[in-house]
């Protein structure tokens, strides 16, 4: 509803206000406990504002290039500031205010100066957590732009989301946001497409082929030892690993083939093992480990659709009905269903002595059109 003149000026008044509010945040740790109420309204103040700062420069488009360059608002310094804030929801809205969308000339400067950040200030937890969200948004944006990026960034990417990988068992504080880092950059070079993904596969399946346990003696070794601490950090990992497969899949299929495929299926029938044995490692470190279990689960089956998305459907509608004008069921469900089932389903669950016949008989007839069995 405002005219561009009224957008720059509420533009302009958002940088002095979220500005403002990063001066006024205290980030000794000894005080954390004293500023939790401040640090709160801090976050949502932060969220809305950068919020609204983001759509008024897609709203602006490249007009907002001379606003950015304006040395006296500071903008790029402001919101990059709150990259570093305590609060994970604040961070993430300020790797979404990247404003690389509006104007595509500042993608590659943004990702030298995200890289370098990271390489110099990987001592602390919100930094990488920040500055990696933010590089991912950045790489993320790329495919809007008619500009592109140089060939390489994706690989000066791809090296410092290895390093960060490599590096997440050298200190034990550090572990969980390096190993999410890692793994968030390395999904988001994936939606750069086949050009950039094609020389850096055979790396990316050595990740791949190491995120998991390669055997079953492997599997039980790996349960005798850890901690929940370890496990957690397990779990992340081997989420984000299938995250980064599940996105490889969706903007990289060009360079699936049948070899590939099958060195997919590798860590994918590990982490299959990893979940039906995971029930002993909850048991025994409570419910902290939930979550990150449950992400597991949730990346593998994301991953599992995109592999094989024919066969998941045709499952479905068998179990359902929900294709079968004739409303007949198939000969496998009532192997696959317990003996109370019959409750729902009818007579047609119960033992009978001539059990295997009436199911030939359901084949022949009954799933021909008619619906029943004739006898």
């Amino acid at each position: 509803m405002l005219g561009e003149k009224a957008q720059t000026s509420a533009y302009k008044e958002l940088v002095y206000m979220i500005a403002k509010q990063m001066n006024s945040i205290d980030f000794n740790p000894e005080n954390a406990k004293d500023s939790n109420q401040e640090t709160l309204f801090s976050q949502h103040f932060l969220v809305c504002a950068l919020q609204k700062l983001g759509s008024l420069v897609l709203g602006l488009g490249t007009t907002a290039q001379n606003l950015l360059a304006d040395q006296t608002l500071n903008t790029i310094d402001t919101t990059c500031a709150v990259l570093v804030h305590p609060s994970a929801a604040a961070r993430l809205a300020s790797a979404w205010c990247c404003f690389c969308v509006a104007v595509p000339s500042m993608i590659t400067p943004l990702i030298d100066r995200f890289v370098d950040a990271l390489e110099q200030m990987r001592s602390s937890p919100e930094t990488i957590a920040g500055y990696s969200s933010a590089l991912a948004a950045i790489l993320g944006s790329v495919r809007y732009s008619p500009l592109g990026i140089p060939h390489t960034k994706g690989k000066v990417v791809f090296n410092a989301a290895e390093e960060l990988l490599r590096s997440a068992s050298q200190n034990s504080r550090m572990s969980l946001n390096r190993t999410q880092a890692g793994w968030l950059l390395i999904g988001a070079i994936m939606t750069l497409g086949t050009p950039v993904v094609k020389g850096l596969l055979p790396r990316l399946l050595l990740l791949w082929r190491h995120s998991f346990p390669r055997s079953n003696k492997e599997l039980e070794s790996e349960k005798a030892r850890g901690d929940s601490f370890t496990w957690q950090i397990t779990l992340e990992g081997r989420a984000g690993a299938l995250s980064v497969m599940h996105s490889f899949l969706v903007n990289c299929p060009e360079l699936i083939t049948e070899d590939i495929t099958k060195r997919l299926m590798t860590p994918i029938e590990s982490a299959l093992a990893m979940l039906v044995n995971l029930s002993s490692v909850l048991k025994s470190y409570g419910t902290q480990l939930k979550a990150p279990a449950a992400m597991v689960r949730l990346r593998l089956y994301e991953t599992l659709s995109q592999l094989y998305t024919h066969l998941l459907r045709m499952l479905i509608s068998e179990f359902t009905l929900a294709e079968n004008p004739a409303n007949t069921t198939n000969s496998q469900l009532r192997n696959l269903c317990h003996a109370d089932d019959s409750v729902i389903l009818g007579t047609w669950l119960k033992e009978t002595d001539h059990r295997i016949i009436e199911d030939q008989e359901w084949v022949l007839y009954g799933a021909g059109g008619d619906g029943f069995v004739r006898r």
